[in-house]
């Protein structure tokens, strides 16, 4: 489908009238990519959730404060991109008469998501340092496991967060 509108193709040379699908797919695209980046967090997070023994109070508190805080944030910036622009179906029709809020808007608070996001991800790159290092196990196996744990703060680096 996404061929057959034009997708790879010089922007000349894609027809007029699948721009407005081409827009759609697009505005559903970010919207998705949005949701993964908050879902991968919170499973993460709901993982160090489930190490029982290792986390209390205040480091509990703050994960679940991560968790929601992250995908508040994240479902704003996937909404900013849906309900920016009046009427609302202007924001994938772009040649429909009607207005939009400034690309300021989006991009600051994308900036601030994205920064956000980073701080996030190495706070919970941090936090299995903690729990595993409390656990009764060999030095040398706790510091592989925290490792581990703490390597999606690099996979993490390599998509450009948009929250």
């Amino acid at each position: 489908m996404a061929i057959d509108l034009g997708y790879g193709k010089h922007v000349w040379q894609i027809p007029f009238r699948n721009l407005n699908d081409m827009f759609l797919i697009g505005q559903i695209t970010v919207t998705l990519a949005i949701c993964s980046q908050a879902w991968s967090k919170t499973s993460f997070a709901i993982s160090l959730l489930m190490i029982h023994d290792g986390i209390h109070g205040k480091t509990r508190v703050f994960i679940w404060f991560a968790i929601v805080s992250m995908n508040m944030l994240f479902g704003v910036s996937a909404m900013l991109f849906w309900v920016g622009c009046t009427p609302l179906e202007k924001a994938w029709h772009p040649f429909m008469r009607g207005t939009c809020w400034s690309p300021n808007v989006v991009i600051t608070y994308g900036i601030f998501a994205s920064a956000y996001s980073g701080v996030m991800d190495l706070v919970l790159a941090i936090i299995p340092w903690k729990i595993i290092m409390n656990l009764q196990m060999q030095t040398r196996e706790k510091i592989g496991v925290a490792l581990a744990m703490s390597m999606g703060v690099l996979r993490r680096g390599h998509t450009r967060d948009m929250g």
